[in-house]
């Protein structure tokens, strides 16, 4: 059949989208693969993993059995699903369920039945165990994803601040569920960074100041599929960072520390500020709420970087390197934010184009100035340099200025340019 090849790309997209966390997208490439093919046992299943309402999914769990009476992670969903909520909870009155979602239509969103009991295995999503726990406060479902090192969850429900450490859930603290990050990241996504899977399982929001000013920066916490923990990190300012825990070579004082110790030398501590949390979602490694402050500093040796946080109990140290915004959108694999990075930086580049021609201009005004009243055949000849990328760099001049007390105009003209059509100039 000429179409099975483009049903399975949509079915793998639909797929993918469901594995990152995006349910619309998943949902809407899903229904399209069910119109064409409504026996794809694949479809259904996953169909059934990003549906939010429970009629909705033991209509897809139904559909898998009914095609492979065999599938035993279905058949376990499906009875799970039929246990319904707590004898003590009010039974309300039977109603037929909503329709599958369609390329047409879409799923209302509803917030998933309580769950019966504290922790309950739900799924594996990339090797990434999956738990639940009922919220205290609401009695909604909080995923937790990051097994027995998680010590603080956020209700995505209704916002309250979970303290895990205890042997009962208890709520520390209480957030706006409606402040978002600076960048489309949220807990749930899967990014590949390092050769690595990585679920993104925690977000918080900083605001750090000075004597002068403040600033804010965002950071997830990312958990592998072999258990490893990084932070991304998002400065609208300095970019993003991808950072990893690591043991100081010696003891250092991080109150008052010029240089650290790192592997192959010295890093320079280059700041040093408090801190506080004013926005916080998903899971935390440690028992944090709104408000909770710290103290951090910033240190760099060569291209890698340093942070360290700490407070009167506790100190950690991370290392890791810049990342450019086409970098992260590809491990995303959000394709449409690569093109829109790559697209802005083009851009970016022209200004700098014409940020070399102002110097240009500039420096042919300061050689006038320097030599104001003096005539001469040529007082000084530059060269500039355009780097064409890979297609290598191209000389263009020498330019003269021959004439004092006035400003140069230097015009320049490029040919053999890439395909994208963008040149850095550099100037000496």
């Amino acid at each position: 059949m000429s179409e099975e090849p483009q049903i399975k790309a949509v079915l793998q997209k639909g797929i993918r989208a469901a594995r990152r966390g995006r349910a619309e997208p998943a949902r809407r490439l899903l229904a399209q693969v069910i119109q064409d093919e409504p026996d794809n046992e694949e479809a259904w299943l996953w169909m059934s993993r990003v549906v939010d309402n429970p009629a909705q999914r033991a209509e897809c769990l139904n559909k898998v059995l009914a095609l492979n009476p065999d599938n035993r992670w279905a058949a376990d969903q499906l009875a799970e699903l039929q246990a319904g909520p707590p004898a003590e909870a009010p039974v309300e009155a039977a109603a037929p369920p909503p329709p599958i979602p369609t390329q047409e239509t879409a799923p209302p969103i509803a917030a998933p039945p309580p769950d019966q009991s504290k922790y309950k295995r739900l799924q594996q999503k990339s090797e990434i165990k999956l738990e639940t726990l009922k919220c205290p406060n609401c009695g909604g479902t909080a995923e937790i994803r990051g097994g027995s090192n998680v010590r603080t969850l956020v209700c995505a429900y209704c916002g309250s601040v979970l303290n895990l450490t205890e042997e009962q859930a208890a709520i520390i603290g209480q957030i706006d569920v409606r402040v978002k990050p600076a960048v489309p990241i949220k807990p749930g996504m899967e990014g590949t960074f390092k050769g690595e899977v990585h679920q993104v399982i925690g977000w918080m929001r900083y605001e750090g100041w000075d004597d002068e000013d403040r600033w804010r920066w965002d950071e997830w916490l990312l958990a592998s599929t072999n258990g490893q923990f990084r932070w991304l990190s998002y400065d609208p300012e300095a970019g993003f960072a991808l950072q990893e825990k690591i043991s100081p070579l010696s003891p250092f004082d991080p109150k008052t520390a010029t240089s650290i110790q790192v592997p192959g030398g010295t890093a320079r501590v280059t700041e040093r500020n408090p801190a506080r949390i004013i926005a916080l979602s998903g899971e935390l490694t440690w028992q944090g709420t709104v408000g909770d402050r710290v103290f951090y500093l910033e240190a760099q040796r060569g291209q890698a970087r340093y942070s360290v946080e700490y407070t009167d109990e506790e100190i950690e140290l991370m290392a890791g390197a810049k990342l450019s915004e086409t970098e992260v959108w590809t491990a995303f694999g959000r394709d449409d934010l690569v093109k829109k990075a790559e697209q802005e930086n083009q851009w970016n580049t022209v200004y700098k184009v014409l940020a070399a021609f102002c110097i240009i201009f500039a420096l042919c005004g300061c050689f006038g100035a320097v030599a104001v009243g003096v005539m001469s055949e040529q007082l000084a000849t530059k060269q500039v340099q355009v780097s064409k990328g890979e297609g290598g760099a191209q000389i263009i001049g020498p330019v003269d200025i021959k004439q004092s007390g006035r400003v140069h105009r230097v015009s320049l003209k490029v040919g053999g340019l890439p395909v994208n059509n963008w040149a850095v100039v550099d100037v000496t």
